[in-house]
């Protein structure tokens, strides 16, 4: 397989493993923030902003590999 059209069919599997991590982190960071642990809440926080950035970036280069990015793209935006 052309390595351009792997890497069109891998993105969009990063991204959508970027999204799954990120769900994750916001319930983590929900329960230390009741559990009254913001330091750590801020921090798991930074993770799910980093991993949106990510995910945006992964979009840019699918767009630019010719790949189809999702119609709701921007994950990063709905806490």
């Amino acid at each position: 397989m052309e390595q351009m059209e792997k890497l069109r069919i891998l993105l969009p599997h990063w991204i959508s493993h970027n999204q799954s991590h990120a769900e994750e982190y916001r319930k983590w960071s929900a329960f230390t923030r009741e559990a009254a642990e913001d330091a750590v809440a801020d921090q798991i926080d930074k993770a799910i902003a980093a991993v949106n950035q990510a995910s945006e970036f992964l979009e840019q280069a699918l767009a630019a590999a010719g790949g189809k990015v999702s119609e709701h793209g921007g994950h990063g935006h709905h806490h």
